[in-house]
């Protein structure tokens, strides 16, 4: 059952089914904590180095993004202007898993004699994070729930089995962090396994400095977003013949569509011969906006 839970200061609320056209609209351009991982992903850069002889120190340097955070930027840059990113195609393993998230639920809830209601996508009023908890306790502290499918043997095997959870871990706190919460229950669930390896709870407490400094590499991560964001307007401008000055324009939020620009005046055109001067006409309103194709996203 989905109620209307507590909204945190600075905070919006869709409660729309999920995978529904209004639920899909909310997440549009705003990065997710489902892929706070990818964001946070980089290739191996340098480490400090101090020289034996002279104690002179060569500061570390963080390596570049990864190719699969360059490609999230891009898809939420395209989605911020208007244009569509590719969509995820559900496979049969992904369907099944939102059904057997229900069933987790329940056996959650019988283990532990927690309530859970289920909660809508709740992200910033600036539209930059958001996510989609998979419930949310309101006992005696402020928790939440989110639960992994073990569909794959791999994930079983390094999830449930090895213990090693750091797939998951940004998501987690990416969720503490917007909801403002006091813990996240990860919920392993394996229904094909007997016994106790069918559940497995695993508590994560909120950690503040965790949060921080994922919060400082989002933060890194949007510039990078923006700066696509920059790159796309300017191309629209330049196919549309639009003034460059436009671009020295700050829109509001991060969702406003390339329809919004207005229109170059249009040309003047050529003096006609001499003539006995026309009669005045009334003044003309100044073009509005026009409709800029968004087909040239592909």
């Amino acid at each position: 059952m989905m109620l209307q839970p507590f909204v945190p200061p600075g905070m919006l609320l869709s409660l729309a089914p999920q995978g529904s056209e209004e639920w899909l609209a909310a997440r549009r351009g705003v990065i997710t904590a489902s892929n706070f991982r990818i964001c946070r992903e980089r290739l191996k850069g340098t480490p400090e180095k101090i020289d034996k002889k002279t104690g002179e120190i060569t500061p570390a340097v963080r390596g570049d993004y990864s190719k699969a955070a360059r490609l999230y930027a891009m898809n939420v840059a395209r989605e911020i202007v208007g244009g569509l990113a590719p969509g995820l195609f559900q496979t049969q393993a992904m369907a099944r898993g939102k059904t057997e998230e229900s069933f987790a639920r329940i056996a959650y809830e019988a283990t532990t004699g927690a309530l859970v209601d289920e909660a809508g996508f709740l992200y910033t009023e600036d539209r930059k994070y958001g996510c989609s908890v998979d419930g949310l306790v309101f006992e005696e502290h402020r928790g939440g729930t989110e639960i992994k499918l073990m569909v794959s043997s791999d994930t079983l095997f390094t999830a449930l089995i090895d213990g090693d959870i750091s797939e998951f871990i940004d998501q987690c706190h990416g969720n503490i962090w917007l909801w403002h919460l006091d813990w996240i229950d990860l919920i392993l669930w394996a229904p094909d396994m007997p016994g106790d390896l069918k559940l497995k709870v695993i508590r994560i407490e909120r950690d503040d400095d965790y949060i921080e400094a994922l919060q400082a590499d989002l933060t890194e991560f949007d510039a990078m977003v923006q700066g696509y964001v920059a790159k796309l307007r300017a191309a629209i401008c330049e196919a549309a013949e639009i003034p460059d000055d436009v671009l020295d324009e700050e829109p509001e939020g991060n969702a406003a569509t390339v329809a919004e620009l207005p229109a170059a005046p249009p040309a003047a055109a050529p003096a006609p011969a001499a003539s006995p001067a026309p009669a005045p006409k009334p003044a003309q309103a100044a073009p509005g906006p026009v409709a800029i194709p968004l087909d040239i996203f592909g």
